[in-house]
């Protein structure tokens, strides 16, 4: 039953929604959260969450989107998850060129 309630909540909810628990849970697997685009747009530059993991010693790259992947979205998603992988990421926290793993995250299929 839980199961079924978190994929209906997964499936329903928006990008914003989505954001604070999925950054919860990167805190609860120890990440440390060091950077986080506040207001999404082409300046996030396919960021929309940055974290470091202690554990695995190297910084994520997080893009998240909300619902289904499909075809009639590809053309903004695909600019977004170049920028995710491409375009470096400027932070006092992090050192241009330090291992970095991109995710992108989708609630829905």
């Amino acid at each position: 039953m839980l199961k079924r309630l978190i994929e209906n909540w997964l499936t329903s909810v928006s990008e914003r929604e989505f954001d604070i628990p999925f950054r919860l849970l990167l805190e609860a697997e120890g990440h440390v959260a060091i950077g986080h685009s506040t207001v999404h747009g082409p300046m996030e530059l396919g960021k929309d969450i940055v974290s470091w993991s202690p554990a695995e010693d190297k910084f994520f790259f997080f893009q998240l989107k909300a619902g289904d992947a499909n075809l009639n979205a590809w053309n903004d998603m695909e600019r977004q998850i170049r920028q995710l992988v491409e375009v470096p990421y400027t932070h006092p926290n992090y050192t241009i060129g330090s291992p970095y793993k991109p995710i992108w995250v989708c609630t829905g299929q």
